[in-house]
């Protein structure tokens, strides 16, 4: 192979390097800026979540039947959840991490309560980042027909008295 040949199959090696480290730094720069857009998101929504009771006595709350002490919980939650769900958007959980979040999420929005307040959230149809509401909707429907289809345990049986321990006797 002559010396111009071996130069050649260099550069293309160099050349591919260089891309290779160019597309892992992008990679790493769109990941650090997710993580500072989440940060940035999370840092405000807690500003305004510290700030809820104030602006609730101050500005008072909407006429919408749900009432102070439930809205105060259930505004915290839906926070909580909201940033969860721009952190998995933004591809900042690992997907198992956030099918768990999702479950436990979407089993407390099924309650009630939460589901009458979400409705009046929506009716209202600001305050909420565009498609978090629709997303919580779906997510408790899902969990809902994931419910129904489990099988149901059997309920415990009790356990006879000749089976049960002698608190008197030291196991």
């Amino acid at each position: 192979m002559d010396s111009q040949a071996l130069a050649t199959v260099f550069a293309g090696i160099g050349l591919f390097l260089l891309a290779g480290s160019t597309w892992l730094q992008y990679r790493e720069n769109r990941k650090s800026r997710r993580l500072t857009e989440y940060s940035i998101n999370v840092d405000l929504s807690d500003r305004v979540w510290h700030q809820v009771p104030t602006l609730a006595t101050v500005l008072e709350l909407p006429e919408d039947g749900i009432p102070e002490r439930e809205r105060a919980v259930i505004v915290g939650f839906l926070l909580t959840y909201a940033q969860a769900w721009k952190a998995a958007r933004l591809g900042l959980y690992p997907d198992s991490d956030w099918d768990g979040l999702r479950t436990e999420f979407a089993f407390w929005a099924a309650q009630p309560k939460a589901e009458r307040a979400i409705d009046e959230f929506r009716r209202a149809g600001e305050g909420w980042p565009p498609g978090f509401l629709a997303f919580v909707v779906e997510e408790v429907a899902a969990y809902r027909r994931r419910k129904a289809t489990r099988p149901h345990a059997a309920p415990p049986r009790p356990v006879p008295e000749a089976e049960q321990p002698d608190p008197g006797s030291a196991s």
